[in-house]
C-alpha cells in the first residue's frame, strides 16, 4: 500500500518514514535504501529516485516538525529538531543540479536557533513580512510565529511545490533571488519586517 506512483504520493510515503523517527527510532542509509526500493517497487533504487526521495524526507521533516513544535517551548522544539536530525539517515544523494543551485539544508536544531535570533522577543504586529530569498524546503520557516507573512523565493520547483504544500498561505515566487527585485515583487513599499 506504501508506493510512490506518482509525484502526488511521494510526501504521504516520506511522511511515514519520518514518523518513524519522530516515535524514536534511528534510521541509517541501509534503511533509506530499503525504504526506497518498497516505495517505488524495484529491487534497486536509481540515484534519481534516491534524490527524489531523500528530497521529500527532507520537506516531510520539516512539514512534521513544525506542526508537532508548534504547542512545544522552545528547548522542547529544540529537543524534537535534534532527535528528528540525529533519527534520520545521513543526506548523501547529491545530483548535478542540486550542486548547481547551491542547495545545502539547514539543519532542524539550527534552523530554530536561527529563526529564533530572527524574532528574538519582538512583539510582532499583524501584517509584519518575512522574506526568505532561499527557501529550500522550509527549514528557516518552521517556527516563525503564523502571524508572519512569509514571502519566500525558490529557485528549484521541485522544491517550490514542497513550500506550497508546507506553507500554503505564504507567497511563493518561483525565480533566481539573485535577479530579483523583492519588493516590487512581493510589492512591499517599505520593505520588509524580517529577512
Amino acid at each position: 500500500f506504501l508506493r510512490a506512483a506518482n509525484v502526488d504520493d511521494l510526501p504521504d510515503c516520506c511522511d511515514a518514514f519520518v514518523y518513524r523517527v519522530v516515535e524514536g527510532q534511528r534510521l541509517n542509509y541501509n534503511d533509506f535504501k530499503q525504504f526506497a526500493s518498497v516505495i517505488y517497487d524495484v529491487d534497486t533504487p536509481s540515484d534519481e529516485q534516491l534524490h527524489r526521495l531523500q528530497e521529500g524526507i527532507e520537506a516531510s521533516a520539516y512539514r512534521i516538525y513544525a506542526v508537532r513544535a508548534a504547542t512545544l517551548s522552545d528547548v522542547g522544539a529544540f529537543t524534537l529538531g535534534q532527535n528528528i536530525y540525529f533519527g534520520l539517515p545521513t543526506a548523501r544523494q547529491r545530483t548535478a543540479e542540486s550542486v548547481y543551485l547551491e542547495q545545502y539544508s539547514t539543519p532542524i536544531p539550527l534552523s530554530l536557533v536561527c529563526q529564533r535570533l530572527l524574532v528574538g522577543n519582538d512583539n510582532i504586529m499583524p501584517g509584519a513580512t518575512v522574506l526568505e530569498p532561499t527557501g529550500g524546503n522550509g527549514g528557516l520557516l518552521t517556527r516563525l510565529p503564523n502571524t508572519l507573512r512569509k514571502q519566500i523565493v525558490e529557485l528549484d520547483d521541485k522544491r517550490v511545490a514542497a513550500l506550497r504544500l508546507a506553507f500554503p498561505d505564504a507567497v511563493i515566487h518561483h525565480e533566481d533571488a539573485t535577479r530579483l527585485n523583492f519588493n516590487r515583487v512581493f510589492g512591499n513599499e517599505n520593505g520588509v519586517d524580517y529577512v
